[in-house]
């Protein structure tokens, strides 16, 4: 089939909220080590990122963080997180949040020179303040145990499908919302199709990685307390 899934979202939190325990596969890393830091953009291919990921992965005790700009940044992070696996198989598991145009500045990813020159037009223009990007937080490394639960056997729950016209709003809150209702033990899974030009590919590739960075950040902060969240972790 030429429909192919980008992300599966790994629900193994209770329905409690936020302050449930989390899963030991899944548990926050606690230590002070900064993760290992990958940067992606356009420039760089999906080898490539690969190959640096699987290393870091496997030599960085606290973890790897994928900082990824524009739509072939995301697409090349989550083509390479896809084809990188455990020694044991499996799939990295990950969260996938935005990151800011100031973050990606101050870690070394600078704009294009098309989008540079849109920026020194007007240092405050709405173009340098909605400059964002990604932030691909995997917090275990390729060398640690086999995970209690094989993510790649998941059961899916629900597979929504993200198109070229797919609403981001509609899109975030239909995942918020399949999370939130998943039985425990299963997936949800986000996909679209990997074909048409790559421009049109990048396109929906990034819409789907706004959608769920926007639902990670509506279950991690949500607008007030009566909210029912899941806390959820990805993988491709």
């Amino acid at each position: 089939k030429e429909k192919q899934q980008m992300f599966r979202h790994v629900c193994w939190q209770s329905r409690q909220g936020r302050q449930s325990r989390l899963h030991p596969y899944i548990a926050r890393f606690c230590g002070h080590s900064s993760p290992a830091l990958v940067l992606v953009d356009g420039h760089r291919s999906v080898d490539v990122v690969r190959k640096e990921l699987a290393l870091r992965a496997a030599a960085h005790s606290a973890g790897v963080e994928i900082l990824a700009a524009g739509r072939q940044g995301i697409s090349i992070s989550l083509f390479a997180a896809a084809r990188t696996l455990r020694s044991d198989g499996q799939p990295l598991v990950f969260t996938l949040a935005r990151a800011s145009g100031d973050e990606l500045e101050q870690a070394g990813l600078e704009p294009s020179e098309t989008g540079r020159a849109t920026l020194e037009r007007d240092h405050r223009s709405e173009a340098r303040q909605n400059r964002a990007g990604f932030r691909l937080t995997f917090p275990r490394s390729l060398g640690d145990a086999m995970p209690q639960v094989c993510v790649n056997q998941l059961l899916l729950a629900k597979v929504l499908a993200v198109g070229g016209a797919t609403p981001l709003l509609k899109l975030a809150k239909a995942i918020g919302t399949e999370v939130v209702r998943a039985p425990e033990g299963s997936a949800v899974g986000v996909e679209t199709l990997l074909r048409g030009s790559s421009k049109n590919m990048w396109t929906r590739i990034h819409r789907l990685a706004e959608a769920v960075a926007l639902a990670y950040q509506w279950q991690v902060a949500p607008a007030n307390d009566r909210l029912v969240t899941r806390f959820f972790r990805c993988f491709a």
